[in-house]
This record gives C-alpha cells, sequence and structure tokens, in this order.
C-alpha cells in the first residue's frame, strides 16, 4: 500500500508530516487532507479575524499530489466589542 503524508499548516504553525499514513489511494489521501483540514477550524481561532489554513498531500518521493486551502475571514459590522 502507498504511503501518503498530509502537511499542514493552521496561519500560525505549519506540520509537515515526518510519518506518514498508508493509504489504498491518492483519493483516500486527499479524504484525510480535506477532514484534517475541517479538524483545524475547530481549534481556538486566536484574536485574527483573518485566517488562512491549509493542508497538502505529498507521495513517497516529495511530490505534491494534492493540496486544499480555506481561508477564514471576521469583519465586524459594527464596533468591535471591549476585549
Amino acid at each position: 500500500m502507498p504511503r501518503f503524508f498530509i502537511d499542514t499548516d493552521d496561519g500560525r504553525m505549519t506540520v509537515t508530516d515526518k510519518d506518514g499514513y498508508e493509504l489504498a489511494n491518492v483519493r483516500a489521501a486527499r479524504d484525510l487532507a480535506v477532514r484534517a483540514l475541517c479538524e483545524m477550524t475547530q481549534g481556538d481561532p486566536g484574536p485574527a479575524d483573518q485566517r488562512a489554513l491549509s493542508a497538502r498531500v505529498r507521495s513517497e518521493d516529495g511530490g505534491t499530489l494534492y493540496s486544499v486551502a480555506l481561508t477564514l475571514t471576521g469583519e465586524w459590522w459594527t464596533a468591535p466589542p471591549a476585549a
């Protein structure tokens, strides 16, 4: 079974997958990358109203096979509340 690596970046920290996952095919790796991105949205959003999240699937030889990104943008329509 081929090994795929899922690298992630939450705008504050980049994580390079060193272990990888043995998966049936690149579609399964894509699904894992999308799930990882969705899970990243569950964390603490931090103080920023703008945040870019991304995940990338790499093959065993290091080549990028798939990438997915999500940009979260918040905009106050009134004066922001005091912290």
